[in-house]
């Protein structure tokens, strides 16, 4: 239709070429011609970061400091645009208090607590200041077994000649929600004592008289499955 065009399916770039060179021939109905050089100039306009490869998944365990930079160092921009950075999780909410993003190193950076165990989705934009490009990876926070922290017993007195005389219940502090535990007993007088159903009590066929002796100790070790104490 009269117009030099490009072909479908070509796109120039000007960061790839800048000019292009071609040679029009003009043929009449009686088979003259005349020939014309043209150059076509490409105008530079600004290119959107591309991703080079997909951002890879990072895991960390509980309570141990990190700092990544972006998982495989993936954005670039063939303008040579300066590129900044910015996350959210996948749902566009804030990142967790813990986690933080340095906008222009982009290096995440945190310590996941145990009440931050498991798997968060974090979208990362890399923007030139017009044009910008997303991705998204895995950040799983991996638990760690934590020692037990207190152990805690109900009471501490006990009348004296109750033979076999539950003291009080034992309880333990552990951040580890669901961890079980058990108990083992030392100390001076460990041997007149048993734990029976989770209670500190005293053996059968033991009685305390007061008037022999009036205080006892005994030292409670709690063990997590896990084996921590």
């Amino acid at each position: 239709n009269g117009q030099l065009k490009l072909k479908a399916g070509v796109s120039a770039n000007y960061e790839t070429q800048s000019t292009y060179a071609v040679t029009v021939t003009s043929t009449d109905s009686g088979g003259l011609t005349k020939s014309q050089d043209f150059t076509v100039t490409i105008n530079d306009i600004n290119d959107a970061p591309t991703l080079t490869t997909a951002l890879v998944d990072q895991s960390n365990n509980e309570d141990a400091a990190f700092s990544f930079t972006i998982p495989g160092a993936t954005f670039n921009d063939e303008d040579g645009d300066t590129l900044t950075y910015t996350a959210t999780l996948s749902d566009d909410s804030a990142l967790p208090s813990w986690l933080s993003l340095d906008s222009t190193t982009g290096v995440f950076s945190g310590t996941p607590l145990n009440g931050d165990v498991g798997s968060i989705e974090v979208t990362v934009t890399a923007s030139d200041g017009t044009l910008s490009t997303t991705d998204t990876f895995t950040l799983t926070v991996v638990n760690t077994n934590d020692d037990p922290t207190a152990v805690s017993l109900s009471a501490s007195a006990i009348d004296e000649n109750s033979d076999g005389g539950v003291i009080g219940d034992l309880s333990t502090t552990d951040v580890d929600a669901g961890d079980t535990h058990t108990y083992t007993l030392s100390g001076t007088d460990a041997a007149s004592f048993e734990v029976v159903n989770g209670q500190l009590k005293l053996k059968a066929g033991v009685s305390a008289n007061y008037e022999t002796q009036s205080t006892y100790a005994v030292t409670v070790t709690s063990t997590d499955g896990s084996g921590s104490t």
